[in-house]
């Protein structure tokens, strides 16, 4: 770094990297005349990265309405950067269709789709791709003269210090310095999963097929033939991608078949080219539909119990049952409870102005507060039970698969149900609550307090939750899964499932914990994403920074002993940690290979969203480092760090 010039390597040019870029722009006066070099290096399209390529299916779909996607900081974010609004995803479609924003090279069915998006419809994640494509090339082109950005549409497979800087190798052999460095990896790969070694081993030897954990906009399902059996581990989103391409995408049709109380029920036209899945979960069910009902009474995003202080008053270790669950649950009901008693008259029997000084009084005494919701909304059917939306069929046992399978379609059906009704506004509300909890909970949890029991349950369990009940498909992909299921294409395994391989038959067999079921089929696809991991990393980067030193994995206690999570580690300003657990001034590290609380990359609008505000503290660390040296940087930490901007 010379007297007045610097250059920083982005490595990684998905979402998250296009964000901090844009932060870097919209706070480059830090930077006071200072010249500034940035290289961007990712394989794939700068702004999209890998997983919203723009070379993949059209049938694979975002689960967010358009008028809920945004890659802008807004004026509702808190943060010490000036804001940049911007378009969400639906008013970017619309100035496209109008001429103001010119797209190169889109094809005529992409065309159609941007001319045809609607406030609450369910793009493509190929749409998604060329407006974060868009975002990036735009950020880069509001850069000043002093500052310069350059893509480089390779793998960087190591960094090393270089004197006062870094120096990173890329794929193709070529060479860049750097005076800071910025890991924005995304989602990698496991190169040597035991798990998934033995079970591929399993199916070479026995002609079988296994599609082990891996991106579902990337699998190779043409192995599974027509008509044969195959078993499905997992019911989230990469189970919604493989039902898609094995029905649709086998030239299958969904036809509109409607029923009394059913007007979107589906009906499914086989192509005779789809095998028969088998699918099955530890819960046993799948996401929950997104919602469409609009909010009909009273609404603040604000936390009334799972705030700042209360986290800061806490005494000690935080365990994350004890001390953050209850208050997660208040915060949840206080939402509910909220919008049923101010916008449905016809099942209240409190007025809210009543109700919700006597809840928070018995929040505050950690007294009981059932009485009191039942009092005020009688119908039980409305009260709120996390615990069994979280295990619907917790200690459940069924004596057949045709009672595993009414139940589930039950399940589904009442989901959907719920999901789709204007008069179920309490749902939106659960939904919102959620959504502001699970932000709220990165922003003022410091994960350094809490206890090694907690690391059990935060974030993971608690992001397999959220996910569950916020994280969902659209309406129809349920619709969809029904209408296979009464084509007899959809079978259902029900919860506690596992799978193993079975030499004595030299098949797959799956089990249940919950029923007598046993399954055999010879293909198998575990549904699920890529565990992120250090040790046997895909990466040749954090391979790299593991051998040599410069980084080491987040470790947690717990009951079963000292673990690895997976993750890089990194403190409270998202710096690279040693092994020695000192912190890289100039090397920071995010998204989910790092032990940061996960967040998505982009966000609704409006909503203060806490990916922003990270992007915002990183970026403004980033260029006061560069600007001031090693000893700057470290003067900035204690400034920032009582101000309250980082989580």
């Amino acid at each position: 770094m010379s007297g007045t010039s610097a250059r920083i390597l982005i490595v990684g040019g998905g979402p998250r990297a296009a964000g901090i870029l844009e932060r870097i722009q919209a706070n480059v006066d830090l930077l006071a005349g200072f010249r500034l070099d940035i290289d961007v290096a990712d394989p794939h399209v700068p702004g999209a990265g890998r997983i919203w390529r723009p070379d993949q299916s059209p049938m694979l779909l975002m689960n967010s309405h358009a008028e809920d996607v945004s890659v802008f900081t807004d004026d509702s974010v808190e943060c010490a950067g000036p804001a940049r609004p911007g378009p969400n995803l639906h008013q970017w479609a619309r100035l496209v269709s109008a001429g103001e924003i010119a797209l190169p090279d889109v094809d005529v069915d992409l065309r159609s789709e941007i001319a045809g998006l609607q406030p609450k419809s369910f793009a493509s994640r190929r749409l998604l791709s060329q407006y974060l494509s868009w975002f990036y090339a735009t950020t880069v082109t509001e850069f000043p003269d002093s500052v310069t950005v350059t893509p480089h549409t390779q793998l960087v497979t190591s960094v090393t210090p270089d004197g006062q800087g870094y120096r990173a190798e890329l794929a193709d052999g070529t060479v860049l310095d750097a005076d800071a460095v910025v890991l924005s990896l995304g989602h990698t790969d496991a190169a040597d999963s035991p798990r998934a070694s033995a079970l591929i081993d399993f199916a070479e030897r026995h002609r079988l097929f296994y599609s082990p954990p891996a991106q579902s906009h990337e699998l190779d399902l043409s192995p599974v033939g027509a008509d044969e059996d195959v078993l499905v581990s997992g019911m989230g989103l990469a189970f919604i991608d493989v039902m898609a391409q094995l029905s649709e995408g086998r030239g299958g049709v969904f036809h509109p078949d409607p029923r009394p109380g059913e007007p979107d029920r589906l009906r499914y036209e086989p192509s005779g080219q789809e095998p028969r899945m088998w699918v099955g979960s530890r819960r046993g069910v799948p996401y929950h539909s997104k919602i469409t009902a609009e909010l009909r009474g009273e609404f603040s995003p604000a936390m009334t119990f799972l705030t700042r202080d209360y986290v800061d008053g806490l005494p000690g270790a935080i365990n994350f049952r004890r001390d953050l669950l209850p208050v997660i649950t208040a915060e949840c009901e206080y939402f509910v409870y909220r919008e049923i008693l101010t916008g449905h008259p016809e099942w209240s029997a409190l007025d809210w102005a009543e109700f919700a000084p006597r809840f928070r009084a018995a929040v505050a005494a950690g007294s009981d507060r059932s009485d009191l919701i039942a009092e005020a909304v009688p119908d039980a059917r409305l009260h709120l039970d996390l615990a069994w939306l979280d295990q619907p069929f917790a200690g459940e046992l069924f004596a057949t698969l045709a009672d595993v399978e009414a139940a589930l379609v039950d399940y589904v059906s009442e989901d959907l149900r719920l999901a789709t009704s204007p008069d179920h506004s309490e749902k939106q509300a659960l939904f919102l609550a959620l959504l502001h909890v699970h932000m709220q909970l990165a922003r003022i949890v410091p994960v350094d307090r809490l206890d090694a029991d907690s690391r059990q349950d935060f974030p993971d369990r608690w992001q397999s939750f959220f996910s569950l009940l916020d994280s969902g498909p659209p309406p129809h992909r349920l619709h969809q899964l029904l209408a296979l299921h009464r084509a007899g294409l959809l079978r259902f395994l029900g919860p506690g499932v596992s799978v193993t391989a079975d030499s004595a038959t030299g098949t797959f067999t799956a089990v249940s914990a919950h029923s007598p079921l046993r399954i055999s089929a010879r293909n198998y696809i575990d549904a699920f994403l890529p565990p992120q991991v250090v040790e046997g990393t895909a990466n040749p980067l954090i391979a790299q920074l593991i051998a040599d030193g410069m980084a080491r994995e987040e470790r947690v206690l717990s009951a079963d002993g000292d673990a690895g999570t997976g993750r890089l580690g990194i403190d409270a300003r998202y710096h690279l940690l040693r092994p020695d657990g000192d912190a890289h001034e100039r090397v920071w590290a995010t998204g989910p290979t790092s032990s940061e609380i996960p967040l998505g990359a982009f966000s609704r609008p409006h909503t203060n969203a806490a990916p922003f505000q990270r992007n915002d503290a990183m970026a403004r660390d980033i260029l006061r480092s560069v600007r001031q040296g090693p000893a700057g940087a470290r003067q900035d930490r204690a400034e920032r760090v009582t101000a309250g901007v980082c989580r």
